[in-house]
């Protein structure tokens, strides 16, 4: 059985947001800059602009403490009812993605799911954890956690059959891609009952890739095909990506 942790931490969010802040960058698909991750909190909204990083650390760590003072309760809450709510289906959920790729094992170890205060969705493909917003609905909360949980099953399956086949920034593509198949079909989707949308700039190449899945018969066929189409048709996105391969 697949061990999971939900958490709840003033540290790990500290840390995120005074990342970001420092860095102030837009992630391969639109999400995660500093901007949209503080967009419930407009008060930090130019402290990106300070550039004493103490100071900034100083303004992030007291609005965190007050944060979490007055959202406490909630979050606990939020984080029983999510927890109960996935543990209800998760050992289901491993077995159907695993045996999806082929029937390649999950990484061993525990998963840890942080709830955030941020609007902001992270993963660590080495540390094996995810980061996602604790303000959603149950619906979404969970097809977020089962989002993030396999790119990490993705990334583990790229690394031992594909790697080096594609650029970091089309693999990048390619899970987010994947993803959205995934999430839909149906022995995936009972578990949160929302549709999972591809990116704008995706949308054409999961339309494609989509009907490509329905004929393959194995995961590793699928992986064939669709490098192939991907390399053919670029990289819509330049320079913006996730570095996940780089987190080995």
């Amino acid at each position: 059985m697949t061990k999971t942790q939900f958490l709840i931490d003033l540290n790990s969010d500290f840390k995120a947001i005074v990342d970001f802040s420092d860095q102030d960058f837009e992630m391969r698909g639109g999400f995660n800059n500093y901007q949209d991750m503080i967009k419930d909190y407009p008060e930090l909204k130019n402290c990106s602009q300070i550039k004493n990083l103490e100071e900034r650390k100083e303004i992030f760590h007291s609005f965190l403490e007050k944060e979490y003072k007055k959202e406490k309760n909630l979050m606990m809450k939020r984080r029983g009812e999510i927890e109960l709510l996935f543990d209800g289906f998760k050992d289901e959920f491993f077995v159907i993605s695993s045996e999806l790729f082929d029937n390649h094992p999950w990484p061993e170890g525990e998963y840890k799911i942080f709830l955030s205060l941020w609007k902001i969705y992270l993963r660590n493909i080495k540390e094996k954890t995810i980061t996602i917003p604790f303000k959603r609905d149950n619906e979404n909360t969970l097809r977020l956690v089962c989002h993030e949980l396999l790119h990490i099953l993705f990334y583990d399956y790229w690394k031992e059959n594909f790697k080096d086949k594609m650029s970091v920034e089309l693999t990048w593509d390619f899970s987010e891609i994947i993803n959205v198949i995934l999430l839909n079909l149906s022995e995936i989707n009972k578990f949160f009952n929302v549709k999972e949308n591809a990116f704008p700039n995706h949308k054409e190449r999961y339309e494609y890739l989509n009907k490509i899945y329905s004929k393959c018969n194995s995961m590793k066929e699928f992986f064939d095909k669709s490098i192939d189409y991907l390399k053919k048709h670029g990289d819509n996105y330049g320079d913006l990506a996730w570095d996940d391969l780089a987190e080995e």
